[in-house]
């Protein structure tokens, strides 16, 4: 099948980035090459998992969508099928890729999160945000026991690598919970996360929300430590509890007072089912709370994303330029940081929930919505079948689990393998033997098996339940890396993390953020609001 799908030029998408109408810019690569190079707001959506992730991105069908891949088109136009049979209409293919678009003068850049982490760096040189290098954090602690250090990413993040000493409190929290504990004005807070962009912005949105503490920001975060030759931690889980009710109410004053300051707007829960109904603008509603509020009841549609993780990879979230963004916290706060950056970074249309009714969310939290394909029963393999196939070898087991989750858990005589690079990996295995599919839950198993099927000689085959099913029955999992059919580049790996190449990695790594700034001048469709 094939999609009727019209080419942009590089000078008409210059030009649609500036227009008043919504846009979603999409690259369909594997986020690994994404980040060797691709437009500044061009979301990461591949292909390889592009049933899974695009209607939480683009929910309106007739948005105006672009896809690009380096050049040649070849992933642009399966992309396009998938999204045509999803019932998206309006798609367009960037003429050349980004290839076509660098050589027509545009930039590029590397990395990921690149306008949410360009942002942070203006936030730093507006505001001049105060910063402390490790060494003199270091001589601190050891100087005063009224120093403390609040590590402001997520908890999974946190528990894998930690400054010693740091508590964890992810960054839309900082506002909310510290007041209540921090034991007085003098205490000196130190706001770390793995580098810079959530450090800048934990500590601005603290000194900004009005805490009347000395507030610094670690220069370089758990990066800069570890490169002064400091040690880190690792498996901790202490974590800044939620604030009783003076405490939320000292802190909600101190949002509110900040949120008149900056002209934050609120929508109530009718408005909002009102814009949504507009067909031809995309609201999005995001529940900037933490995970487990959010599983206990949350409005109807929202879907989850944490303050401080929102305003840091808004394009992980928001794959539609120029849209409506709504953000609900029932106790205020979190939603005030999240909108009042949000229009600091280029939303036009931001705003606060006031009410809405809460409804137990049963979906996940993250990960796919939408069910997976119907698959025919005779080719659904149990777990102990697969157990049997294996002991003879007479399939193969292909698993297309991200890397980091292959890492960290899998089958053993699995091979990891990339959906969008299917064909190459299948060209190195014996036609003589069928296939077994699995991932994680086996929904993204069961998208790819018709295509593998298409071509793969002998029979294909679904795990039931995925790798989830295989470990629920009682069977173990192995760690590592052993058995690839594709090197680990799926995605962009922290330097810090398995794939990601350590303290020179580090060092890189801190250089492009701190040298983001120079590159944005001139870049189609930048709306950033503070002068840089």
């Amino acid at each position: 099948m094939t999609a009727a799908i019209a080419s942009v030029s590089p000078n008409e998408l210059a030009d649609w980035l500036e227009d008043l109408e919504e846009i979603a810019l999409i690259d369909v690569r594997e986020q690994g090459d994404y980040a060797q190079g691709h437009l500044l707001f061009a979301s990461s959506l591949p292909l390889s998992r592009l049933e899974l992730i695009v209607e939480r991105a683009i929910p309106r069908k007739s948005t105006r969508i672009v896809l690009c891949d380096q050049g040649d088109g070849g992933l642009v136009v399966r992309a396009a099928v998938v999204l045509s049979q999803m019932g998206y209409t309006n798609l367009y293919q960037l003429a050349g890729g980004v290839v076509a678009w660098s050589d027509a003068g545009y930039r590029t850049f590397s990395g990921i999160y690149v306008p949410s982490k360009a942002f942070g760096e203006i936030v730093e040189h507006y505001y001049d945000t105060p910063n402390i290098d490790p060494d003199a954090l270091a001589r601190m602690v050891q100087s005063s026991d009224n120093v403390k250090i609040f590590d402001c990413r997520p908890k999974l993040e946190f528990r894998r690598m930690s400054i010693p000493g740091a508590v964890n409190c992810p960054g839309g929290e900082l506002l909310l919970r510290l007041p209540e504990i921090l034991p007085s004005r003098e205490t000196v807070v130190v706001v770390n996360c793995a580098g810079r962009t959530r450090s800048i912005l934990g500590a601005q949105t603290l000194i900004n929300g009005g805490i009347p503490n000395p507030v610094m920001a670690l220069r370089n975060g758990t990066m800069g430590w570890q490169l002064a030759g400091y040690e880190v931690d690792r498996a901790r889980d202490n974590v800044v509890s939620m604030p009783g009710k003076a405490g939320q109410a000292q802190a909600k004053d101190l949002a509110q007072a900040w949120a008149e300051r900056e002209a934050v707007r609120s929508i109530s829960w009718d408005t909002y089912l009102r814009l949504g109904q507009d067909a031809d603008r995309t609201t999005y509603l995001f529940d900037v709370r933490d995970i487990e509020e959010y599983q206990a009841g949350t409005p109807e549609g929202a879907v989850l994303a944490p303050a401080g993780q929102l305003v840091q990879a808004t394009d992980s979230y928001v794959g539609t330029l120029k849209s409506r963004i709504v953000v609900f916290d029932d106790k205020k706060v979190r939603a005030i940081m999240a909108a009042t950056w949000l229009a600091k970074a280029g939303w036009d249309e931001v705003y606060i929930l006031t009410d809405a009714p809460h409804e137990v969310c049963h979906a996940p939290a993250t990960g796919p919505i939408g069910p997976a394909p119907a698959i025919s029963q005779d080719r659904v393999m149990s777990p102990s079948e697969l157990a049997a196939q294996l002991d003879d070898g007479s399939v193969w087991l292909l698993d297309l689990a991200t890397s980091p989750e292959f890492l960290n858990g899998h089958i053993a005589g699995a091979h990891f393998c990339i959906r969008s690079r299917m064909m190459n990996a299948l060209s190195k295995l014996d036609p003589e033997k069928d296939i077994v599919l699995t991932s994680p839950d086996g929904v993204l198993a069961a998208w790819a098996l018709p295509e593998v099927a298409a071509v793969w000689p002998r029979k294909v085959h679904l795990l039931s339940g995925g790798t989830q099913g295989w470990q629920l029955s009682g069977m173990a999992l192995d760690k590592g890396f052993q058995e690839t059919l594709e090197p680990p580049t799926d995605l962009w790996h922290t330097p810090s993390s398995e794939f990601g190449g350590g303290k020179a990695a580090m060092a890189e790594y801190i250089e492009w953020e701190t040298g983001l700034i120079p590159k944005l001048k001139g870049e189609p469709g930048l709306r950033f609001r503070l002068p840089y």
